[in-house]
């Protein structure tokens, strides 16, 4: 222990754990810092539609008071309801003056007035039920213990801030970034050989697979101390204080049929998440053991462990039945498992994690014994294709030839395509049951609504003329009418019109409705595109139904880009891709402040369909790429960060008769080489994958381009403009082979950054890690709005490929010079620097 302890320090794993939750820690709290004027704005937001529905309600009571002077029920409940404004204006106020200790005060007694409100028979649609109590006991809770309100997403209090971390970080991200900083300690022993002289001491080997697999341990530990002490460092240096432990977490129990709630502290809170992720840990590195057992190579172990668990998860998250204690991958959830359990003692399930490592760890020295782990290598190889030399391989073509075989030969390709490979046809698998249920879900819906209004709304409307036609017949047979029965009369009549005009309406609605259910199962796409072209127009308020209006859910951009899709559809007499009703867009945004809600908005309008382009798109447009683009980068990017280990393999290099130029170009160009033929092969076996399962695909289907502002002002622009702003719709497959085109460019220019960091970092981990970092946070910074006007001149720009090949960036920086044509000149440009300065940085470089 004390020997993987050492050698866990010297090798800096610690150090690179703490600088990289310090970078974490510190960035996202400056980034709370600054959005500390933005907590005023969310609480006001979340406040404003309460305070509409109170407004409502009090100018309904008034009328009905005006109306009725003398009902006892309305003036008490117009009482109430001046009572409950004179609260709600208190609470509003001390949000605007951001008097966050006397917030918790004034919403309590607010949310009470609510509550009072309904117990008088009123009905509150904004806040009621669970909902309401959930409100009004953390407020309780506040207020008993003098704590001020605190926002969840943005506090730099002290509890609170740590809870941010604990969840953002210590998650499967968080176990992910785990595995490729400390899951190398026992493979890295197996592929250098170094395991040969451990055997040699009088050390069981057993307990040489137990001392890593704690000490893998100790270090999570340590690495969770860290976040726990900056992130306190961080927040009392700004604070002055600590803050309070006691501050209410919410906790929902239960299942769909019966929900219960309550509330814990966040000390409590962050307790029962540090021993789950601890636990959760343990069980990953156990997996970490068993593929460095049955692999011995680091590259491959460390993906195939990721994917392993990857997999597991997401097999787990989309099948109920799997989701039970004794899954261990169900325990990969943590917000789930803490913040939502089915019952409150569940966390006590986590001793199943610690019986399978055990088990895991007793089947690691089966393999360990049964297998040759030393011998797996033949050293009598034969260098060369067949035995035989190839002459004329000299200079730049024989270290070209010799970069390309030692990639061959190192044995982690192979195993690579083979896991890639059952990934790809695994997730079609699940995206062609996705395909089905939605298919199924629309028909089923369809249906229910169909049996709604035919059973509930028309006959309703059928029996309420039933009514006013008797009474009309009743009043007419009299000879004389009072006042009043007159009055009766004629309000039978109008209100007879109306239930006509409505009828007529339901019945319009019902048959359109039967019309596309029947066109879309006889695949009659013409009419299924109508119903919908007529749906969002109704929705946009284009068409205007007799009084009825329908309130605005997206915008004016969204009903407009959706109406041309589905015209688009129409025109081409393409096959629809679920769901059909509207798309989503950026402009949305101000519809959906919560971002739990935007992102479900987002995942429910998101078009998923199984043939080959719309696998690649699927592929493309929810950034799964980028799993495949790090997994090159760590295959073959990993540059000179390799050849300055142990066995300093670049001293051989060194002593051939080739230039140092010569070996940086031949090294950069394999990699790029293999990198592209990875990625294409990727995109040409999904391609392949769901032609078989369904067919190609339709080329021509219409994707959202989003024009920037100053394209739209243009006196040429011929797109479509709303007020939001302007659009046209570009085909499925000019987007892919855009968007392939991009992402190539920007792999071959990560590729060069790797190649570049590669002459000052010796571990291609850490090298791999720090390319990513540098890459992110590149374009986080290079698509600020204070970058905008020179942001298409940056490089990291282009890495998201989707959001520039839609137009989306450019968009939102207002920047039309953001693009392909530029995208690609500018990543090559930067390639060609980075190549130029590692070239001159390489050759002057006297020690490895």
């Amino acid at each position: 222990m004390k020997f993987e302890l050492k050698k866990s320090w010297r090798s800096r794993k610690i150090f690179l754990l703490f600088l990289f939750t310090l970078i974490f820690v510190s960035g996202l709290f400056f980034r709370n810092f600054l959005m500390q004027e933005e907590i005023k704005e969310r609480k006001l937001q979340q406040l404003s539609p309460l305070a509409k529905e109170v407004h409502e309600i009090s100018s309904e009571y008034t009328k009905k008071l005006f109306d009725n002077p003398e009902n006892t029920t309305f003036q008490a409940i117009n009482d109430h309801l001046i009572e409950m404004q004179t609260k709600l204006q208190d609470l509003t106020n001390a949000i605007k003056y951001e008097d966050w200790e006397s917030v918790p005060l004034f919403e309590l007694q607010f949310l009470e007035s609510i509550q009072n409100y309904q117990i008088l028979g009123g009905e509150f649609k904004t806040l009621q039920g669970l909902e309401l109590e959930k409100a009004i006991e953390k407020n309780k809770i506040l207020v008993h213990n003098n704590l001020p309100y605190e926002d969840d997403q943005y506090s730099l209090s002290t509890p609170n801030f740590i809870k941010l971390i604990s969840t953002t970080f210590m998650s499967l991200l968080g176990i992910v970034f785990f595995i490729f900083i400390i899951g190398d300690l026992f493979v890295e022993d197996l592929e250098g050989q170094t395991i040969r002289t451990i055997y040699t001491q009088p050390i069981k080997k057993w307990k040489v697979i137990l001392s890593k697999y704690i000490t893998m341990l100790i270090t999570s530990v340590i690495a969770v101390f860290f976040i726990f002490i900056i992130s306190f460092l961080c927040t009392l240096l700004v604070n002055g204080q600590v803050g309070s432990f006691q501050y209410p977490q919410l906790i929902e129990y239960g299942n769909l049929h019966e929900l219960g709630f309550t509330y814990i502290s966040t000390g409590e809170y962050l307790f029962q998440w540090c021993i789950l992720f601890l636990c959760v840990v343990s069980f990953s590195f156990a997996i970490v053991i068993l593929v460095s057992v049955i692999l011995s190579n680091r590259i491959g172990v460390l993906f195939t462990s990721v994917l392993l668990i990857l997999s597991g998860v997401f097999i787990t998250n989309h099948f109920d039945v799997l989701q039970n204690h004794l899954n261990p991958f169900y325990y990969y959830n943590l917000r789930e498992w803490i913040e939502r359990p089915k019952e409150l003692s569940q966390l006590k399930n986590v001793w199943i994690l610690f019986l399978y490592s055990v088990l895991i760890f007793f089947v690691c020295l089966f393999l360990q014994k049964r297998t040759a782990l030393l011998n797996k290598q033949s050293v009598s190889k034969r260098p060369f294709r067949k035995g035989n030399t190839i002459r004329s391989a000299k200079g730049f073509k024989a270290i070209f030839l010799f970069e390309f075989r030692k990639h061959i030969r190192q044995g982690y390709i192979k195993p690579m395509i083979f896991v890639i490979t059952i990934f790809i046809i695994v997730a079609y698998i699940f995206i062609s049951l996705e395909v089905a249920e939605r298919k199924k879900e629309m028909i089923s819906s369809t249906k229910t609504n169909i049996e709604f209004k035919e059973d509930e709304l028309i006959s309703t409307y059928e029996n309420k003329l039933e009514e006013y036609a008797e009474t009309i017949r009743i009043l007419e047979s009299k000879k004389t009418l009072t006042e009043d029965e007159k009055l009766e009369l004629q309000t039978a009549k109008d209100r007879s019109v109306f239930y006509e005009e409505q009828l007529e309406i339901e019945k319009t609605l019902l048959q359109q409705m039967k019309d596309m259910l029947q066109a879309y199962e006889e695949e009659y796409w013409r009419t299924y595109y109508d119903y919908w072209i007529y749906q969002n127009k109704l929705w946009k308020g284009e068409i205007i139904l007799q009084d009825r209006t329908y309130v605005s859910q997206l915008s004016f951009f969204t009903y407009a880009a959706s109406i041309e899709e589905k015209e688009i559809l129409k025109r081409k007499g393409l096959e629809p891709v679920l769901p059909s009703d509207t798309l989503y867009t950026i402009y949305d945004y101000a519809y959906e402040t919560n971002p739990v809600k935007r992102l479900e908005r987002i995942n429910e309008s998101r078009k998923i369909d199984n043939t080959g382009l719309f696998y690649v798109y699927t592929f493309i447009s929810t950034f799964a790429y980028f799993v495949p683009i790090f997994l090159l980068l760590f295959l073959f990017g990993t540059g000179f960060s390799k050849e300055k280990g142990k066995k300093r393999p670049l001293h051989f290099l060194y002593t051939q008769p080739v230039s140092k130029g010569r070996i940086y170009t031949a090294k950069y160009i394999v990699s790029i080489v293999l990198s592209i033929s990875f990625f294409l092969g990727i995109i040409f076996f999904m391609t392949i994958i769901g032609t078989i399962g369904n067919r190609f695909g339709d080329w021509e289907f219409p994707i959202l381009h989003y024009d920037a502002e100053v394209d739209v002002k243009s006196a040429s622009y011929s797109g479509t403009v709303t007020s939001e702003g302007g659009f046209h719709f570009i085909n499925m497959g000019d987007y892919l082979v855009e968007n392939v085109l991009l992402i190539i460019t920007g792999l071959i220019f990560l590729i060069a950054l790797a190649l570049f960091l590669s002459n000052f970092v010796k571990n291609y981990v850490h090298l791999i890690v720090l390319t990513t970092v540098i890459s992110i946070a590149g374009y986080f910074v290079s698509t600020m709005d204070k970058f905008s006007h020179f942001t298409h001149l940056l490089p990291f720009t282009y890495l998201n490929s989707g959001k520039i090949i839609n137009g989306e960036i450019a968009t939102v920086l207002n920047n039309n010079a953001i693009g392909l044509s530029s995208g690609v000149i500018v990543l090559l440009f930067s390639t060609l620097i980075l190549y130029l300065i590692g070239v001159f940085i390489f050759k002057k470089q006297t020690r490895i």
